[in-house]
C-alpha cells in the first residue's frame, strides 16, 4: 500500500502523516528516498502524544530511520510526519506557535 502512496505523490507535494508506523520507519524512509523525496525533507516522530510521556524528534527524513527511540517508549504508539508541516515552529507541548529556540527551552521532552 505505501508503495502506491509514494508512487502517486510527487516528492514534497504534501505532508504525509503515518499513524502507528514507528516500527516500519526504516522501510518508509527507504521507499520515500527511492521515490526521489529529498533526504533533507523535514520529518518528525511523535511517541505517546498528548500524555506526560510524550517524546518528539524532528529532523531530516534521511535521519528518521536511525533515530534512537527511548527504551521506556519502545512500545509506545507513534506518529510519523514527513513534509513541510514537520518543520513548522510549533510548541507541541503547549499547543502554541513558538520560535524554534522555545522548542528546546522549558518543554522538557521536545527536541528540534
Amino acid at each position: 500500500m505505501i508503495d502506491r502512496v509514494f508512487a502517486s505523490i510527487p516528492p514534497g507535494w504534501l505532508t504525509l502523516v503515518i499513524l502507528m508506523g514507528v516500527g516500519s520507519r526504516a522501510s518508509l524512509v527507504t521507499r520515500a528516498l527511492e521515490r526521489s523525496w529529498p533526504a533533507w525533507t523535514p520529518a518528525a516522530l511523535i511517541l505517546d502524544a498528548a500524555t506526560p510521556r510524550m517524546w518528539v524528534w524532528r529532523g531530516p527524513l534521511g535521519q528518521l530511520a536511525s533515530v534512537a527511540v527511548p527504551a521506556a517508549l519502545s512500545d509506545a504508539p507513534g506518529t510519523i510526519v514527513i513534509g513541510e508541516v514537520a518543520a513548522l515552529p510549533i510548541d507541541l507541548v503547549n499547543g502554541a506557535l513558538a520560535t524554534p529556540a522555545s522548542l528546546l527551552e522549558g518543554t522538557g521532552n521536545v527536541c528540534a
